[in-house]
């Protein structure tokens, strides 16, 4: 397949899962504000900017991959990631299934390290542009903890 092509495929991608995530994220907002959050919890503002940012990083990522080819793998990573991005969006915000969405996110978050762990391993340095995936994966999996110890 040509660098073009990929490079299209991955952008339509991560857009698809920033779409759809916001999608089943936007379903759950009155369901959302009436939870109960630790102190700690942070401004609103940021969740939006820190995905944003995390779908950006993505998208440079896999852009720069695709001409020099990423074995299946490395895709696969990438693909379990949104996938189950998409899937806590909707347990979470959707049905309201705060225990299930922490099974999905632990997941997610063993998928986000084992992702910069493959980059790593291959040698190549765009995973330093993924390392703030599993770092906000693992403030998100804190904070999914604590909700459904409150609620």
């Amino acid at each position: 397949m040509k660098t073009n092509t990929k490079r299209i495929l991955f952008g339509a991608a991560v857009v698809a899962v920033a779409a759809l995530g916001g999608v089943f994220t936007s379903f759950g907002t009155d369901w959302y504000a009436l939870l109960v959050k630790p102190s700690e919890w942070p401004p609103k503002f940021i969740f939006p900017l820190v995905w944003s940012a995390i779908y950006i990083l993505s998208f440079v990522t896999l852009f720069l991959l695709a001409e020099r080819g990423m074995p299946k793998s490395t895709v696969a990573l990438f693909a379990v990631n949104g996938i189950l991005n998409v899937i806590w969006c909707l347990t979470f915000f959707t049905l309201h299934q705060i225990f299930l969405s922490e099974a999905i996110i632990i997941m997610n978050l063993i998928a986000g390290i084992l992702l910069v762990a493959d980059l790593k391993k291959r040698g190549d340095t765009y995973f330093y542009l993924m390392l703030v995936y599993p770092m906000w994966l693992s403030l998100a999996t804190a904070l999914n903890t604590a909700v459904w110890i409150l609620n």
